[in-house]
């Protein structure tokens, strides 16, 4: 399962991921969904958005992540969502085991970075990243 980057969040996943994000309970939510969307850099951490979506395309979750810029792994602060649970999980893990931890939970088949730098660089080699999934629709 490969990992893909989009370069930017259409109005139509803009749509599907709000959609996603109210449909948790307003305690569960960690920061504003603008907040979710906007690419920042901010402390020597640079904010990035990935996507869960299933087998028919349509977002199952979202997560967003402070990754350090020094090393590209290592997450200060994480949040992933879907609407299954209705529950947000944070801590301080690798990003690889949160973003397979983001297909595996959310049941999706792909999983976006949809954010890059203000540079336009990607924030990590996405191509190298495979995720494993025990999910089948």
């Amino acid at each position: 399962m490969m990992v893909e980057r989009l370069k930017r969040v259409t109005k139509k996943d803009e749509r599907e991921l709000k959609a996603v994000y109210n449909a948790l309970e307003p305690d569960k939510r960690p920061t504003t969904f603008e907040h979710v969307l906007r690419m920042q850099d901010w402390n020597g951490l640079e904010i990035a958005l990935f996507v869960a979506r299933n087998y028919e395309g349509k977002i199952r979750g979202f997560a967003n992540a402070s990754i350090e810029k020094s090393t590209g792994l290592g997450c200060s602060h994480w949040t992933c969502m879907h609407p299954r649970s209705r529950d947000a999980v944070t801590g301080r893990q690798l990003l690889k085991a949160k973003l397979n931890w983001l297909v595996n939970e959310a049941g999706a088949s792909t999983v976006s970075a949809e954010a890059a730098t203000p540079e336009g660089r990607a924030l990590l080699d996405f191509k190298k990243f495979k995720a494993r999934t025990n999910y089948r629709e």
